[in-house]
Parts: C-alpha cells; structure tokens; sequence
C-alpha cells in the first residue's frame, strides 16, 4: 500500500512539473475567404480551393497581417480541410502554420489541429509546436482562434525578442 501511496504522488507531481512548464498561447485572426476553384461530382461530393486574408493579434501583443490557402473536399461524405497560413508581424516577422481540420463539426465552423512548419524572428522558436483551432464563419468572413500549450521558457523568449 505505501508503494501505491508513492506511485500516485509522483504520477501527481509529474503532472504539475508538466503544467508549471508550460502556458497558453493565444492567436486570433480575423479574415475575409474567397473560393477560388469548385468542382462538384456528379454524387454530390465537391471540391473547393480556398484563400483567406485578414489580421491576428496573439497573446504576447503582436500584431499583423495574414495570407492563408489550401483545400476543403467532401469527396468521401466528410469534409476535409487542409490549408497554409502565413502571418507577418508588424516588426516583419513571418510563421507558417499547416491547418487540418479534424471535425466534421461543420455548424460550429470546424476544429483542427494547427502545425508552426516555419519562422523567422522570433517565430523560430514555434517550429514544430501544434495548436488547436476553431473556425466560425458569416458569409465570407471567418473569425479563427489557436490555442497552443507552449513551454513557458518558449514564450518568454518570444516576448524578450528584439529585432537586430
């Protein structure tokens, strides 16, 4: 039984080393979407080339401008979503992120999983991290917010940054 008491006291301290080290990292952007190629099949599937542009702000402060594009497809009865964001800082700053939507939530605009594939600045440090997102959409406008649990030394790296 002490062995028991011992195992879940370290599992337990584990868990709050693993949450003291990290924190949330917040991205909002807001966009206007454009369809840019449409097919649809004689069943009813579709397929769609899409691209967005608009402003973020993030929890650090920053603040810029945004490119995104990429594909939605319904081809096997379930949407899916796969697209390319590019955000600019208005220091000049750049990160990529790789959006894929793993909800089929389509009423509520759709959740996915968001992948930073590259950086400059102080967005290096972000390569490799994934985030949460969700998408809700008015006609062609779509607001989006990333969520992402960053190392705590990551984020104060980030807003320590000075451009040379």
């Amino acid at each position: 039984m002490k062995w028991l008491h011992i195992l879940i006291c370290l599992f337990l301290n584990c868990i709050y080393i693993s949450l003291a080290k990290s924190d949330i990292y917040i991205i909002e952007g807001y966009s206007n979407s454009k369809v840019t190629g449409h097919t649809e099949l004689p069943n009813n599937t579709n397929y769609k080339t899409m691209s967005y542009e608009g402003m973020w702000k993030d929890s650090l402060g920053q603040i810029g401008l945004f490119n995104a594009f990429g594909k939605v497809e319904n081809l096997y009865g379930k949407p899916n979503l796969e697209m390319i964001g590019v955000f600019t800082n208005e220091s000049g700053d750049t990160m990529w992120n790789l959006y894929k939507r793993i909800s089929t939530d389509v009423e509520v605009g759709g959740g996915g999983i968001s992948t930073f594939i590259a950086g400059t600045g102080r967005y290096k440090l972000l390569i490799g991290h994934e985030c949460s997102f969700v998408a809700r959409y008015v006609e062609n406008r779509n607001f989006t917010v990333q969520r992402c649990d960053i190392p705590k030394e990551v984020l104060e790296k980030m807003a320590a940054y000075k451009n040379e």
